[in-house]
């Protein structure tokens, strides 16, 4: 049984990466000029909606405890820090700069709030996982990474951590409510903390309208759902540190991507990370079906 879960959430995890791996296209198609803050606010009112209409259809909201308030305030603030930085970074950093210090201070602080929260062991082949995983991002993106704004490396660095706070403490909560339920309560708060902010930095506020940017923030939210649903019912099925590696796919996945939509080249140095990575990924899983056979 424990198995059949791991498979799963392993599963789901690959299927939110494909997901989460349109962001970077998307936010270059809203552009900066949207507001950092407001585009989080037009996404998670298409968000709230749909999630609001799904909880609806679906007839299972769950009275939420008073003690459980304090998950979905936890996760509102990351999540917040992780759009807002992230959809700055990749306008103005190239994405293979972007994406290969996200996701290594994603995994790094995975496995750290992994070891606070749920008191997760970091054991030899997890250790081993790890450094594959960060060697085979270099490998992956050593071509095109440009380590030249440290402000906005930074808002990089900041998304990663925001991601990874984001993903782990929806695991306090997964279990105790519908995923819908979960999504609701973060898109509503992201809306009611997002617009203020955006009011006091005196962004442009603009109506949804048939515009290029508009039909970016779209995009963005279809691929949020997918990337939110999914994220959550793959690490309930998962531990914090393994779920945090198998996230580590969604660049390998852009790249991908890419080379099919975009004709773009892939090196044969890339291949080679990316298969170092599919291994790093893969040693705690099969350490966990050699226990239980």
């Amino acid at each position: 049984m424990h198995n059949k879960r791991s498979i799963q959430g392993v599963s789901f995890l690959v299927v939110a990466t494909l997901s989460h791996a349109l962001y970077g296209v998307f936010s270059r198609i809203i552009g900066i000029g949207f507001g950092q803050f407001f585009q989080i606010v037009a996404r998670s009112s298409i968000l709230l909606i749909f999630f609001g209409i799904t909880i609806l259809l679906q007839k299972n909201w769950k009275t939420i405890n008073k003690s459980d308030y304090k998950w979905f305030v936890l996760m509102i603030i990351p999540g917040l820090i992780a759009l807002a930085s992230m959809f700055t970074a990749f306008n103005y950093l190239p994405l293979g700069t972007v994406l290969f210090t996200y996701y290594a201070v994603s995994a790094l602080c995975g496995y750290l709030l992994g070891a606070l929260l749920f008191k997760e062991k970091l054991d030899r082949v997890k250790l081993i996982s790890l450094i594959l995983c960060f060697f085979g991002l270099y490998i992956f993106f050593s071509g095109s990474i440009r380590l030249g704004n440290t402000l906005y490396l930074s808002f990089a660095c900041l998304a990663g951590l925001g991601a990874a706070a984001w993903n782990i403490v929806s695991k306090k909560i997964s279990d105790t409510y519908p995923t819908s339920e979960i999504l609701v309560m973060d898109s509503l708060l992201m809306v009611l903390v997002g617009l203020p902010i955006s009011l006091l930095l005196h962004e442009r506020v603009s109506l949804p309208s048939f515009t290029l940017p508009w039909l970016g923030i779209l995009g963005y939210s279809v691929a949020a759902i997918g990337s939110s649903v999914f994220t959550i019912k793959g690490f309930k099925y998962l531990q914090a540190q393994i779920g945090s590696l198998v996230m580590l796919l969604e660049p390998v996945i852009g790249a991908f991507l890419g080379w099919l939509l975009y004709k773009e080249v892939l090196t044969f140095q890339a291949g080679i990370g990316a298969i170092i990575i599919l291994i790093g990924i893969s040693l705690p899983n099969l350490k966990q079906t050699k226990e239980l056979k």
